[in-house]
């Protein structure tokens, strides 16, 4: 479930299922909240990122934060980028920062920040290359 006021990308998980005397059961569905906000910067952060050069590519290969994208329609990407945090004053005079929509359709985004909180969830956030090579041998034989 999306927060806006996490401050996190994925907070901990709340059991939600009830036993059958009305209380909580552990064993059963768990809600995870999701930090959209923090989430939502790190994406706009990353798809900012200049593309490296060839000699950077081959020195030290891309960076760990890059995205890369397949050939993919422009509609795609008018979605992956159809908010922008903007800056509105209260009534009581202090600023709050809000994601506001600038494309009707924003599908890829909302789809690309879940799979990120999932990337998070499993904490793939902090395998390092051995782990990520182990995955690639096992999916590529």
């Amino acid at each position: 479930k999306g927060r806006d006021q996490l401050d996190v990308p994925v907070a901990a998980p709340s059991n939600i299922d009830l036993n059958l005397r009305g209380k909580r059961s552990r064993i059963g569905m768990r809600l995870w909240k999701v930090g959209v906000s923090v989430l939502k910067s790190d994406l706009y952060a990353r798809l900012n990122l200049e593309k490296p050069t060839e000699g950077q590519i081959e020195a030290k290969g891309y960076p760990k934060s890059w995205i890369s994208f397949p050939q993919i329609d422009e509609a795609y990407f008018k979605q992956l980028t159809a908010e922008t945090c903007v800056m509105e004053k209260l009534s009581s005079g202090h600023a709050k920062y809000v994601w506001k929509k600038t494309y009707s359709e924003n599908h890829a985004l909302d789809c690309f920040i879940y799979g990120m909180a999932g990337f998070y969830v499993l904490g793939a956030n902090k395998w390092g290359d051995e782990k990520w090579g182990e995955l690639l041998n096992f999916y590529l034989v």
